[in-house]
Formats: C-alpha cells, sequence, structure tokens
C-alpha cells in the first residue's frame, strides 16, 4: 500500500508487512514527486470516476485491481489493460521523473 498526501508526506507498507517506509517530509526531497504523483492520480480518478457497486471478487489472474482512496470516494478499476494505459501514461509523462 502506498498513500500519499497533499502536505507532502507519505506512507510505504509492503504487503508482506516486511517493510514500511514513513515519511514525515524532514525536506522537500520528494516533494515534486509527490505533486506528480497526486496530479497523476487524479487524473486516472476523473477518468475513472467512483465505483458505485458491491465490491467485486479478487480479479482473474492476468488482471489487477487499481483502488485509489480519494477524498470524493472510493475509485475502483478492475481491467489490466486500462493498468496499462494508465502506467505507460504515468511513466511516458513529463511529470513523472524518475528521483
Amino acid at each position: 500500500m502506498f498513500a500519499a498526501y497533499a502536505d507532502h508526506t507519505a506512507r510505504y507498507f509492503n504487503y508482506s508487512s516486511a517493510t514500511a517506509v514513513v515519511w514525515e517530509r524532514a525536506n522537500r526531497f520528494l516533494d515534486q514527486a509527490i505533486d506528480a504523483l497526486l496530479e497523476s492520480g487524479q487524473t486516472v480518478a476523473d477518468r475513472i470516476g467512483p465505483w458505485e457497486e458491491p465490491r467485486p471478487a479478487a480479479p482473474p489472474r492476468g488482471e489487477v485491481r487499481l483502488s485509489m482512496l480519494t477524498q470524493a470516494a472510493f475509485t475502483l478499476d478492475r481491467a489490466l489493460r486500462i493498468f496499462s494505459r494508465v502506467m505507460r501514461w504515468a511513466v511516458l509523462s513529463p511529470r513523472m521523473q524518475p528521483l
């Protein structure tokens, strides 16, 4: 799980619970990356919209689920094709620069 916030703090928790990172903005090192992530996340949320149906079962093998918790609503989309397009956009976007 990864979470980033407008105050430039962030959290990362590995699925196995073996790794956790808590960023309390000790400096501005991650500000630009967090801003880019939040902007990209907002673009994705605007495109897929809120999920208004019961939560579906786990996705089948070969597909992924991208879940985003936003101020407005819980958004969810289950399609490898959409996830691939989003990831390709995020990687190629000039806003998403490597650290």
